[in-house]
């Protein structure tokens, strides 16, 4: 499965969520994680493809890379395991 975090540099709670992500990746590593910059030119495509309007936001891909779900706003490890389905 992939993870995917949508940040900007000028975003506060983006940068307060930072250390929970920066921990989920260390305690997960069968995950497949990418952070993507909004501000970037080559992230504008994958802004629209998941629909993302504001940040933080983190997206679940299957490992197929089907949209799973989607959390938004500042997160921690804890809203991180919430966005997998129930085994």
């Amino acid at each position: 499965m992939t993870l995917l975090r949508f940040h900007a540099e000028w975003c506060m709670p983006c940068k307060a969520s930072l250390p929970s992500w920066n921990k989920y990746q260390e305690d997960h590593p069968e995950l497949t994680m990418n952070s993507y910059d909004v501000d970037k030119e080559e992230t504008k495509k994958l802004l629209e493809l998941y629909d993302i309007a504001s940040v933080p936001t983190v997206v679940l891909l299957d490992k197929e890379g089907k949209y799973l779900n989607k959390h938004v706003g500042m997160f921690n490890t804890f809203d991180l395991d919430k966005l997998f389905p129930s085994n």
